[in-house]
C-alpha cells in the first residue's frame, strides 16, 4: 500500500493518505538528536544523552528527565490548580543551597524543613528542634526558645513576659 503522500495543499503524510498538518505521521518517529523550534535554535526537545530527554528554553535546560526516574527544573516551578494533589514519596528533597523540604523513611510521618538547622514538623502538632538551636518567634525574633542536653530558657527582648494559667 501507500507508504508517503503529498497532499495537494502541500501537506505530507507518512503512514496516512490524508495529512492534517505540514507533517503527519501514522507511527513511531525514530531520531537521534533534537526537535528544534524553527528560528530559534537555542529552544529544543531532544534526546541528550543515554535514556535522558531535555527541554531547553532559550539556550537553559528547563526541564530533564533521566532513566534514575529523576526531574531536574531550572528555576521555579508553580502549580495552578488548587486541586491538584500528588505524592512525593520518601526522601524526595526541595533543595536550594541552604533549604530542604522532604520526608524519610524512619520518620515518614514527619515534615522535615531544614535551614541550616533541622526543624520537625510531626501529625500531632508538635515541633522538634535539635539542642542549642533557638525558636525565633515574632517578625524580629523578639521571643527566643531554647533547649541544650542541661538547661532551657526563654528570652525576651520586648520588655515583658507574661506566663498566664488561665486553667484550674
Amino acid at each position: 500500500g501507500e507508504k508517503m503522500r503529498i497532499a495537494a495543499d502541500g501537506n505530507v503524510g507518512i503512514g496516512t493518505t490524508a495529512p492534517d498538518f505540514e507533517l503527519d505521521v501514522a507511527g513511531h518517529i525514530g531520531m537521534d538528536g533534537n526537535l528544534y523550534h524553527n528560528g530559534d535554535h537555542n529552544t529544543f526537545v531532544g534526546f541528550t544523552g543515554a535514556d535522558t530527554i531535555t527541554l531547553r528554553t532559550g539556550g537553559a535546560d528547563a526541564l530533564v528527565l533521566s532513566s534514575a526516574q529523576a526531574a531536574t527544573f531550572s528555576g521555579a516551578v508553580t502549580i495552578t490548580d488548587e486541586n491538584l494533589l500528588f505524592s512525593l514519596g520518601y526522601g524526595v528533597r526541595f533543595s536550594d543551597a541552604n533549604t530542604r523540604i522532604y520526608t524519610n523513611q524512619e520518620t515518614p510521618e514527619d515534615l522535615i524543613i531544614e535551614a541550616d538547622q533541622d526543624l520537625h514538623l510531626t501529625p500531632d502538632g508538635s515541633i522538634l528542634i535539635p539542642d542549642d538551636v533557638k525558636l525565633k518567634i515574632g517578625s524580629g525574633g523578639d521571643l527566643q526558645l531554647q533547649h541544650s542536653s542541661d538547661h532551657s530558657y526563654i528570652e525576651n527582648s520586648t520588655g515583658h513576659l507574661y506566663i498566664n494559667n488561665h486553667g484550674e
